[in-house]
């Protein structure tokens, strides 16, 4: 029963996490707390020179940290981690109910 309920709920909040990032992903900046105006529309992958640098000083394992990074940032990515997390949970859950000794005296 229990993991029955953590599926169904990782399942609710990851589309919840979606259907939130996907309405906030339209806009295409913001106002900091100072009042200025923050752009967001350019990543670092979209710039050779930051890509350059970001390799150049960091390496390939910092990149490829920016990169997973960038990625961890994408609603869709975030509610398939909810999923495979509370799937995980469940298959746990439902694994650890089949091994319990069933008692012929509860009915």
């Amino acid at each position: 029963m229990v993991g029955a309920i953590v599926l169904v709920l990782g399942i609710v909040i990851a589309g919840i996490v979606y259907w939130v990032g996907q309405s906030h992903s339209g806009s295409q900046g913001t106002y900091t707390a100072d009042g200025d105006w923050h752009d967001d529309t350019l990543s670092l992958e979209d710039s050779k020179g930051s890509t350059r640098d970001v390799q150049l000083y960091g390496g390939t394992m910092e990149m490829l940290m920016v990169k997973i990074n960038d990625a961890l940032k994408q609603p869709g990515v975030q509610a398939a981690l909810i999923v495979v997390a509370s799937a995980l949970v469940a298959s746990g859950c439902f694994i650890a109910a089949r091994q319990q000794p069933s008692d012929p005296d509860v009915s």
